[in-house]
């Protein structure tokens, strides 16, 4: 998948097999309001309806039709490990560092926390991932307001950063 930017719109192509293929905003998700499920297509995974579902969805829409992450190197809802045991909540969202392994203990390079609107907690928690993953990056949404944070190498120290960076051939690996 190749992002072109022309100003602010960034057009996504599907690897050379699939070349010429756009991918539309239906594509990466939508609600299905008949059913009460938000649908993502590509990722082969539906959820129920709700607040904070919705907020997933705005968000994984940026980061593929705005930042240009392709949606083979994203997962939702991914276990997290502490050590041995698996953290009791999921990660809403992590982009890897690839399209083939989805490792979050070795291949994360951003997470995401989604919250329902009005809701001001969940920046602990996105931490928590990043600091047990090789995350460089996390994102904390809630529809409204937005917190970026890049992980110092320092353990549980993070910066809050204007925005995450774009993909670029740079920081990810290119696409098999």
């Amino acid at each position: 998948m190749l992002a072109t930017r022309r100003g602010s719109i960034i057009t996504l192509t599907m690897k050379k097999s699939e070349k010429g293929t756009q991918i539309q905003e239906r594509d990466i998700g939508y609600i299905d309001p008949e059913k009460k499920r938000v649908v993502y297509p590509l990722l082969d995974k539906e959820y129920s309806l709700k607040p904070e579902e919705e907020i997933r969805l705005l968000m994984l829409k940026k980061l593929v039709l705005e930042y240009g992450y392709p949606i083979n190197q994203i997962g939702i809802e991914v276990s997290i490990k502490s050590g041995q045991v698996t953290l009791p909540k999921k990660a809403d969202i992590v982009i890897f560092n690839n399209s083939v392994n989805h490792d979050p203990a070795s291949q994360a390079y951003i997470i995401v926390e989604v919250k329902k609107k009005e809701r001001t907690d969940g920046i602990d928690q996105l931490q928590t991932y990043c600091n047990n993953t090789t995350a460089e990056f996390g994102v904390w949404f809630n529809g409204k307001e937005v917190v970026y944070q890049h992980r110092k190498r320092e353990p549980h120290q993070f910066n809050d950063i204007p925005d995450i960076p774009l993909r670029s051939y740079n920081n990810l690996s290119a696409l098999e």
